[in-house]
Parts: C-alpha cells; sequence; structure tokens
C-alpha cells in the first residue's frame, strides 16, 4: 500500500511543478517510491499567511479526510 500526501503550497500555479517532483523524489530515497502525491489547488490560496492560517488549514484537512495519510505545508520564498 503507498502512502497518500496533500501539499499545501502557498500558491500552486507555479509551486506545484518545484514540490511535486521533489516530494516524490524525497519519498523514494525514503523507500516508498509509490507515494501517492497530491497539490492542493482549490481555492488558490495567496500567501504563506493564508496558507498557515489554522482555520483554513482545519477545513482543508476535512475536506481531505480519509483520502490523504499526511499532510505538509509547504511554501518556496525565491529572493530575486
Amino acid at each position: 500500500m503507498s502512502i497518500r500526501i496533500l501539499i499545501i503550497p502557498e500558491d500552486f500555479r507555479k509551486d506545484q511543478y518545484i514540490l511535486k517532483p521533489f516530494i516524490q523524489a524525497m519519498f523514494a530515497a525514503l523507500g516508498k517510491p509509490k507515494a501517492r502525491i497530491e497539490v492542493y489547488t482549490r481555492p488558490l490560496l495567496t500567501g504563506v499567511a493564508q496558507a498557515m492560517d489554522k482555520d483554513h488549514l482545519a477545513e482543508i484537512f476535512e475536506e481531505y479526510q480519509g483520502m490523504v495519510d499526511c499532510s505538509y505545508c509547504a511554501w518556496i520564498a525565491i529572493a530575486i
């Protein structure tokens, strides 16, 4: 049985293309190559504050209850 992971990025539009392969590789290295990775895409979260809001996270966890084994909040800060 594979592990099911939900990634909650601050803005999935570009982050998903970095986060999903990275998390897949991480779990493969941990001996879980068949981990099922899903990126949260609805609604669009805008900013770290909204992605880390505990009330909003509670709603997301309730929505995905039973569909995932682990939930990770991830964000990427890019300094230009």
